[in-house]
């Protein structure tokens, strides 16, 4: 455990305390001298579009006698941070509000510690712990804005309360951000809460889903990052890569490997490119699925094309009943964003989420 803290390499938060404590030190003076911008907005990369979301954010951020915390979700990649990031730099926000807290939950820190974080960053470092009463007592003496990033980590779609063992507590947060204050919190996830949890904590959270990009504002991106062609290139080239994170990242490899031109790319299929980095990213979220989830993902990878309801309910077993698809099916759609929908009512996978979930499945199946 020594050798890991002294080489700078991640260990358990527990352990980490616990360490600190050992040699006399306390851990969150440790965390602001090693980390000075906990607390603050991570830099992000230009911006493009997504202006009615902003002003849709703004308002219920504003109106806090209707609205004390939203939910903000979507994929991985798909814009979330930087819509967020956005919005705490417009005028409305910052004339109306104290500078914003921004905490990460990527490593699944129990309630207790975030709470101790909120305050001391609240209380400008002078107060180390506290409890959710006094955590309320804080919002309601000024405006604040917290953005909490990363909730899906406590999340577990297939436990009853929606939470991963240990974390049901964070419930209790969420309903006392629904207590009168002055400020307003805004939760960062790549999964939607569950509507059990919703219909818990009352009327005072808005949530808004965040999908891809316009076509417009792909291609303004997508020319700001250097790629060159036609109209119809560019939108055959988004039309593969709806992901705005994965855009970006294919089109380091684009300039690098052809100059910037898509044309090459559109003519052999586009989605053949990609990178470690996309193969991460979609990984990632496949290994959050549920069991059931993750074999509806695999079906529709080996079908290729797109499913209707008896088409896949027909690749199961028979003991397998439709009330379980049926909630498989709406987390993977409605909650995770995972799996989409056509006009004609069947499911498919977004091309480079096809591609990868098709090379996932050869890897851990064929031998």
């Amino acid at each position: 455990l020594k050798n890991k803290f002294l080489k700078q390499q991640n260990i358990r938060r527990e352990f980490f305390i616990a360490l600190c404590q050992a040699v006399g030190l306390e851990w969150q003076d440790v965390v602001d001298r090693d980390n000075p911008a906990e607390g603050q907005p991570p830099q992000l990369t230009p911006f493009f579009g997504r202006m009615s979301a902003i002003v849709q954010l703004q308002t219920w951020v504003l109106d806090r006698s209707n609205c004390r915390s939203i939910l903000l979700y979507g994929r991985a990649g798909i814009g979330k941070t930087a819509i967020v990031y956005q919005l705490i730099q417009t005028s409305a926000i910052t004339q109306n509000f104290r500078p914003p807290i921004w905490l990460s939950l990527e490593s699944a820190m129990p309630l207790a510690e975030l709470v101790d974080r909120l305050i001391w960053h609240l209380s400008d470092n002078q107060v180390k712990q506290g409890d959710l009463a006094d955590l309320i007592q804080y919002l309601r003496q000024d405006q604040y804005l917290i953005i909490l990033d990363q909730w899906e980590t406590i999340l577990d779609s297939s436990s009853p309360d929606g939470y991963r063992p240990g974390y049901e507590n964070y419930q209790d947060l969420l309903k006392y951000l629904g207590q009168e204050h002055q400020s307003c919190v805004l939760i960062i996830s790549r999964e939607k809460l569950q509507f059990s949890i919703l219909d818990r904590i009352g009327s005072m959270v808005k949530t808004m889903k965040i999908g891809g990009l316009t076509y417009p504002e792909d291609r303004d991106f997508l020319k700001a990052e250097g790629l060159i062609g036609t109209d119809l290139e560019l939108q055959q080239f988004i039309e593969r890569y709806e992901n705005p994170s994965i855009l970006k990242l294919i089109a380091d490899r684009v300039r690098t490997i052809h100059g910037g031109r898509v044309a090459p790319l559109v003519a052999e299929g586009v989605s053949n490119l990609t990178n470690h980095d996309t193969v991460r990213i979609i990984n990632a979220e496949f290994r959050q699925l549920a069991r059931l989830e993750q074999s509806i993902v695999y079906w529709l990878a080996i079908w290729r094309n797109p499913l209707s309801y008896q088409q896949l309910q027909s690749s199961f077993r028979q003991d397998l009943s439709g009330s379980m698809i049926d909630e498989a099916l709406y987390s993977l759609i409605n909650q995770r964003s995972f799996v989409k929908t056509n006009p004609q009512l069947e499911y498919y996978l977004e091309p480079v989420t096809l591609k990868e979930i098709t090379n996932l499945f050869v890897r851990e199946n064929v031998r």
